[in-house]
């Protein structure tokens, strides 16, 4: 489906569930869908829905599960969202949101997941989420949050905690790094030391290690994670979803990736960095790992550098 999601779906009085997830929708998301008082579950991941987040969806009482990600959605996160004291599951990720992380979504007592990676969110990660007792998977990944991790998160019973590509890091103290040794899968830097425990495969070894999709799709989150530190928008990928299908990695992917990097090592004054084979040539130049090492030290360069 295509098109404008219809304003009259807000009359639906009794809807409870309203799933129209992975189509092409366009435009705003309705604030009439505000109204629908006995909505349970809305789901619109995956479309191409723009502008902002509407506050009216802080008016579902009963709501357990909203899921906007994978869209263009702009703007803050609504501190209204935090009124859905019935909300298990939150995903807000793959947009282009702005500004902090409400600190009203500590009052979100029931919720078990909180998905907020690959936005454009700033500033500390609130104390409040460590109120948040059934939380399981938090995903923070892909942000320009800063400073250190609230020790009031240790409160928390975790099993995913991912953080990387963003410029918080784990308080180094005992008690806090005994918490991040009970989480089944903890991505994110702790205070002080290297961020190369973000990556999937930490070292790619050349002529050993093959560069696949996921280093593609890891590089863009943290290229465009710099991007909005220097107050720039997020790039435009050829193929964006290459993680579906058999699309091939090409040297238009590592070309992109190097002048997108560049415009934020510019946007921030920081020295242009230089690579192997600055010309890579498509059709011609192999990909190799040195290219992705490359890239990944001059991201985390940029990250480093630009931290308060």
């Amino acid at each position: 489906m295509s098109g404008p999601i219809p304003t009259a779906l807000g009359n639906l009085a009794s809807l409870r569930f309203l799933y129209l997830s992975s189509n092409d929708l366009s435009g705003p998301i309705p604030t009439e869908l505000g109204n629908l008082a006995n909505l349970e579950w809305l789901s619109l991941f995956g479309n191409e829905l723009s502008g902002p987040v509407p506050t009216e969806l802080g008016n579902l009482a009963n709501l357990q599960s909203l899921s906007l990600g994978s869209n263009e959605l702009s703007g803050p996160v609504p501190t209204e969202l935090g009124n859905l004291a019935n909300l298990v599951w939150l995903s807000l990720g793959d947009n282009a949101l702005s500004g902090p992380v409400p600190t009203e979504l500590g009052n979100l007592a029931n919720l078990e997941v909180l998905s907020l990676s690959n936005n454009a969110l700033s500033g500390p990660v609130p104390s409040s989420l460590g109120s948040l007792s059934n939380l399981r998977f938090l995903y923070l990944y892909a942000n320009p949050l800063t400073g250190p991790l609230p020790q009031g998160l240790t409160q928390l019973s975790l099993a995913w905690f991912w953080a990387h590509f963003t410029q918080t890091c784990a308080p180094p103290d005992a008690a806090f790094q005994a918490w991040v040794a009970t989480l089944r899968s903890f991505r994110g830097a702790t205070c002080g030391q290297a961020r190369t425990g973000s990556f999937t495969d930490i070292t790619l070894t050349p002529g050993e290690t093959g560069v696949r999709r996921t280093h593609v799709v890891e590089l863009r989150q943290l290229v465009d994670t710099v991007r909005a530190v220097c107050d720039l928008p997020r790039a435009e990928w050829t193929d964006p979803d290459i993680t579906s299908g058999e699309t091939p990695i090409r040297a238009v992917h590592l070309t992109e990736l190097r002048t997108a990097l560049g415009e934020a090592y510019g946007a921030c004054s920081l020295p242009p960095r230089t690579y192997t084979d600055p010309a890579i040539v498509p059709g011609m130049t192999p990909i190799k790992a040195a290219h992705w090492t490359e890239l990944r030290a001059a991201g985390i360069h940029a990250l480093e550098a630009t931290a308060p």
